[in-house]
């Protein structure tokens, strides 16, 4: 169970969450992400209740990669493009999605890039290492 955790984020500052196994990294990341919803208090968000947004307003703004990842047996350019869908048939978003997180020399070194079917299910497919 978290209690008295009082935390703020900036705009555009990235964090990382470290600790001991079981500490509440994890449940931490969920509420923040709206996943789950706290019995006490509330999560402020520029001053709104995260509450009362809707799930789906909130969700186009935020994502997270948890440790427990999957890659979806898909060509990458959708594994990458599941982050933001609205941009899914904009080929340069999704590059540059992959740039900024420096994915963008994984998906080069792979054998059809971007259309590189993941994932064993398939006679082509290609695995990804946990680090890539």
């Amino acid at each position: 169970m978290l209690q008295g955790v009082d935390l703020h984020i900036r705009a555009g500052e990235r964090i990382a969450l470290v600790g001991a196994n079981g500490a509440g990294k994890t449940t931490l990341a969920k509420l923040r992400l709206g996943l789950y919803r706290p019995t006490s208090g509330r999560i402020l968000l520029d001053g709104v209740d995260l509450a009362d947004l809707h799930p789906k307003e909130w969700r186009t703004r935020t994502a997270a990669v948890f440790q427990d990842f999957w890659q979806y047996h898909l060509p990458v350019h959708d594994n990458i493009a599941f982050g933001d869908l609205r941009r899914r048939d904009d080929p340069d978003a999704v590059h540059r999605a992959a740039a900024l997180a420096g994915a963008d020399r994984v998906v080069a070194s792979l054998p059809d890039g971007y259309d590189t079917l993941l994932g064993k299910a398939f006679d082509e497919g290609v695995d990804l290492s946990v680090g890539q």
